[in-house]
């Protein structure tokens, strides 16, 4: 098949540039024909020989309408992307990560209210990745969309070896960018909390108010000795990371960060996720990590109990080729739907 993937990045390799990724590459090595037009693509990006690369909303367009003349499919990630076909009537599918409504304003309503009409007239097959955001998303565009969980790579995560725990102390640690949505201010209360207890932070300042606030907790409660904020990191770094820590915190409110818990779980790192993370489900149910928002009592159990069988569950269920395979049979179908109507 030929393959047109919209992807609006935000200028660095988060959890939506890995799926991108991690897709392309299936598809790919499959030998179907793949051209990815991106917008503020992180530099990791930049020597793919299949990506277009645009400036701004405008090009990013344009490029979309030119490439689509001659494409089976195309396949949309972050909101905007479902527009930037509008109108076509080739088929379409949205890789869903959250619906942008959970992080609209005033300015976005009336382009969010167009969208949820172009999804429905469209009749784009929608996909997102667990019961919790399915569930969400039928309730604001009126849609059942697909439920396909994203891929681990198990192989990659599980190669860091781990340091000991040092006596008497407990590492933590949270990946994700600094924002409201990803809830470091919870993080940092725990540790406040949690005799003989350091936390690092790893990931990109994007909501720099939301940063200055967390400063001023620190300093107001004198935690600068147990708080590290390291910034934005590689993969693998990460890995480095991971194998450095005792506890990974996951408090997120609903938005991001799917992937980070269960790379964890890969690097042997026991996980406290919060109810609101949309995989929590899939976490409580395999027994993979506590589900919690008490992050001390989680902490406190998650260091006690075995989770040893956890990475193996993810490498035999959560991979890449079947994240790829599932999403190839949404396209097939919805292609095929399209064939049969003309």
């Amino acid at each position: 098949m030929r393959v047109l993937i919209v992807h609006p990045s935000k200028g660095f390799y988060g959890g939506a540039e890995v799926v991108v990724s991690k897709f392309s590459s299936y598809l790919i090595d499959k030998g179907h024909d793949v051209t990815l037009v991106a917008k503020d693509a992180p530099r990791e990006w930049l020597a793919y020989s299949f990506a277009l690369h645009a400036k701004d909303w405008w090009e990013l367009r344009k490029m979309v309408r030119v490439m689509e003349q001659d494409t089976d499919v195309i396949n949309v990630h972050n909101f905007p992307a479902t527009l930037m076909c509008f109108p076509t009537k080739k088929p379409i599918v949205w890789m869903c990560n959250e619906p942008p409504e959970l992080f609209t304003n005033w300015k976005r309503s009336s382009i969010e209210a167009f969208n949820r009409w172009w999804v429905r007239k469209s009749k784009m097959k929608v996909v997102v990745a667990d019961e919790m955001q399915a569930f969400r998303f039928q309730g604001i565009y009126g849609v059942s969309p697909e439920i396909i969980p994203y891929g681990i790579d198990y192989n990659f995560w599980a190669q860091g070896r781990r340091s000991k725990k040092k006596e008497g102390e407990i590492r933590l640690l949270q990946v994700g960018t600094i924002t409201p949505y990803k809830n470091q201010l919870a993080s940092i209360k725990a540790v406040e909390n949690l005799l003989g207890g350091k936390l690092t932070l790893a990931g990109k300042v994007v909501d720099k108010d939301y940063y200055r606030s967390l400063i001023d907790y620190i300093d107001s409660r004198e935690l600068g000795d147990l708080v590290d904020f390291v910034g934005q990191r590689t993969q693998e770094e990460i890995r480095i990371l991971y194998s450095e820590q005792d506890v990974l915190i996951h408090p997120v409110k609903e938005q991001g960060g799917w992937l980070v818990p269960f790379e964890a779980v890969c690097a042997g790192l026991p996980v406290v996720v919060s109810p609101s993370f949309t995989a929590s489900s899939i976490i409580e149910k395999n027994k993979l990590g506590v589900v919690t928002d008490d992050l001390v009592c989680g902490i406190k159990r998650v260091v006690e109990e075995d989770f040893s069988h956890a990475g193996e569950w993810i490498r035999d269920n959560l991979t890449w080729e079947k994240f790829g395979e599932r999403m190839l049979e949404v396209f097939e179908r919805k292609y095929n739907e399209l064939e049969e109507n003309t």
